[in-house]
């Protein structure tokens, strides 16, 4: 049993700009934070559809309610509608099989798509 206490340090790492941090997470190459990027827009959308189908109850709640007009309600429809329909699960789907693709080269950053471009360039590089 050891009699001596080591020293943790106390200073807090120094935190970069908001900016810098954004900027990383947006630009990332990393399948894993891509993945929840998809899926971080995916609830951004799924809330936008959830305010759009409020305002389509409240509109239809009363009869001859003046909330909005029939041309807004049509717009409000299809847009509800493409976008918990269509653009939702899509975005969904392809977080999650972005975020599940494993790492063949564990350590190395590189975006997706880039095999293929290495590809091409090795072809055009040998010639027909």
């Amino acid at each position: 049993m050891a009699t001596e206490s080591l020293a943790c340090p106390t200073a807090l790492p120094i935190s970069r700009p908001l900016v810098d941090r954004l900027h990383e997470r947006v630009t990332t190459v990393d399948h894993k934070r891509l993945g929840i990027l998809y899926i971080g827009y995916a609830l951004v959308f799924l809330c936008i559809g959830g305010i759009e189908a409020t305002i389509m109850r409240v509109q239809l709640m009363v009869p001859h309610n003046d909330l909005v007009s029939p041309q807004v309600f049509n717009r409000l429809f299809t847009m509800h509608e493409v976008g918990t329909r269509a653009a939702l699960p899509a975005v969904v789907d392809g977080g999650f099989a972005i975020g599940a693709i494993a790492d063949e080269e564990p350590g190395i950053r590189r975006p997706p798509g880039s095999r293929i471009r290495q590809a091409r360039a090795s072809r055009e590089e040998r010639g027909p």
